[in-house]
């Protein structure tokens, strides 16, 4: 009898390990998921919102304003989206979204900063300043929410 016991919490053991296993797969891959939605929520505002940009003030620093709110506001949007959860009140939800937005555009700040002071070769495509903004808005908005949901995920007791 005493064999079949161990046996059986054994198994209860086994199981519980591949269930905190699979949760933080969860937590990972969602985090994963976060960042390609932020980022692409983020390049995508900015490359829809620039031709309205481009015609109604032309070139000069509001494109920069524009870069800056619009690829902050659309990681933001983007990382809150994949980490959403139904049972959080309204009051949680948008807690949520304004620590994104503002670590998003803290992000975006230090992207923009980064990728102006980088020497640009000829040969790379892309501009600099586009992608190291976007890169620094997804990082900045994923972080927080990653850290909350991975917080939330080790402390929820169920599977």
């Amino acid at each position: 009898m005493q064999k079949i016991g161990t046996a059986f919490y054994r198994h209860l053991q086994l199981l519980a390990t591949l269930g905190a296993l699979l949760k933080i797969a969860l937590v990972l891959s969602r985090g994963v998921l976060g960042l390609f939605v932020s980022g692409a929520l983020g390049f995508g505002l900015y490359v829809m919102s620039l031709p309205v940009a481009l015609s109604i003030w032309g070139y000069g620093d509001s494109l920069v304003a524009l870069l800056l709110l619009t690829t902050s506001i659309g990681a933001a949007v983007g990382s809150y989206i994949t980490w959403f959860d139904r049972d959080f009140k309204l009051g949680i939800h948008a807690l949520l979204l304004i620590v994104a937005l503002i670590c998003a555009l803290a992000g975006a700040w230090l992207g923009y900063g980064i990728g102006v002071s980088v020497d640009h070769p000829i040969w790379r495509p892309g501009i600099p300043e586009t992608s190291a903004t976007t890169m620094g808005a997804v990082i900045g908005a994923s972080v927080p929410l990653f850290a909350f949901g991975l917080y939330r995920a080790i402390m929820d007791p169920r599977l």
